[in-house]
């Protein structure tokens, strides 16, 4: 990252928003303006503090429009009944990833298998656990509970 008080010239911080948005050096240099664009291109490339400029302002992209457009799209995946089920299921994966309930980060002692890893038994114990949480979480609808008792200002009538 480059430090506050150096900032990038107007030709430089050009380079890198073209970079970010998905251009090759070349043209990313081309655009900023530079004379020689290959050459000039190739040494930004190996400046230590363009490169901290790109990663920054790629992680400042990803974690706010592209993470809004992922998410959009893993949902219409998801509610999509027309979607394949091979798509859906791999939507429902990286769903359960980035939330940490499977895979290597899963805060769940038994996931950090990968899905194709796990046992029937194991897969079972996932679905079961899963069903539930899904269940604690559902808002009642039509004055029913998940469980179908009566419901009146959000509190279940026994």
């Amino acid at each position: 990252m480059l430090p506050a008080s150096k900032k990038l010239s107007d030709q430089a911080a050009a380079f890198v928003e073209a970079i970010v948005n998905g251009k090759n050096q070349t043209q990313a240099a081309k655009i900023a303006g530079y004379s020689h664009p290959a050459q000039s291109g190739y040494t930004l490339m190996k400046s230590p503090g363009i490169v901290a400029k790109i990663q920054q302002e790629r992680q400042k992209l990803f974690h706010t429009d592209l993470c809004s457009v992922a998410t959009t799209t893993l949902r219409s995946i998801l509610e999509d009944k027309e979607a394949s089920s091979s798509s859906r299921i791999a939507a429902v994966r990286t769903v359960y990833e980035v939330c940490n309930m499977i895979g290597k980060h899963s805060t769940k002692d038994n996931d950090s298998k990968a899905l194709h890893e796990m046992s029937p038994d194991q897969l079972a114990g996932l679905i079961s656990s899963l069903e539930s949480t899904k269940a604690a979480l559902a808002t009642p609808v039509n004055g029913k509970s998940a469980a179908n008792e009566p419901v009146i200002d959000g509190k279940v009538l026994n």
